[in-house]
């Protein structure tokens, strides 16, 4: 039983590691610049397609990076509408899910939305008046380096990383 307590307190009196940092708290709503790396559009996309994006700037508190620049982040298309007949314009609409520190996945919140130039109403008209077809509007399109901003969810605790 001795013998039980002293490799207890043998434990309990060990001294963090030199050379491993404690993990530190980066509290929600900690803001994020983001950058789309592939194109997304209404004429192409639909509603559940994942897309990726890149921190832009590194995510530091306390003067330790927790999130690297360059990291990872996930989005997925939400909502896709289809240019239309009449000059109906076409939508897409993202929403961000995640970024990736290292091999924790961290949630976001995010979202952007692009919609295609819509037919004017001559265009409109004149389609009706020759009876060669209607007018479409055009499609929404968001490019590959479009910036976003995204919040972290939770809190959620790190260790520092190396940039």
């Amino acid at each position: 039983m001795r013998k039980t307590f002293q490799l207890l307190f043998a434990l309990l009196s060990l001294q963090p590691v030199a050379g491993l940092a404690a993990d530190i708290r980066l509290p929600a709503g900690t803001p994020l610049k983001l950058q789309l790396k592939s194109p997304l559009g209404s004429l192409h996309s639909k509603a559940g397609d994942r897309f990726y994006l890149a921190l832009v700037e590194p995510v530091q508190l306390h003067g330790q990076v927790l999130i690297p620049a360059g990291s990872r982040a996930v989005g997925e298309v939400a909502r896709v509408q289809r240019k239309g007949d009449f000059g109906k314009s076409g939508e897409i609409v993202v929403t961000l899910s995640h970024i990736m520190a290292g091999t924790r996945m961290i949630p976001i919140k995010g979202r952007g939305e692009a919609h295609g130039k819509q037919a004017d109403a001559a265009e409109v008209a004149l389609g009706i008046i020759l009876l060669s077809g209607l007018s479409t509007g055009r499609s929404a399109t968001i490019a590959p380096g479009t910036s976003f901003d995204a919040v972290t969810r939770d809190d959620v605790d790190l260790p520092p990383q190396s940039e």
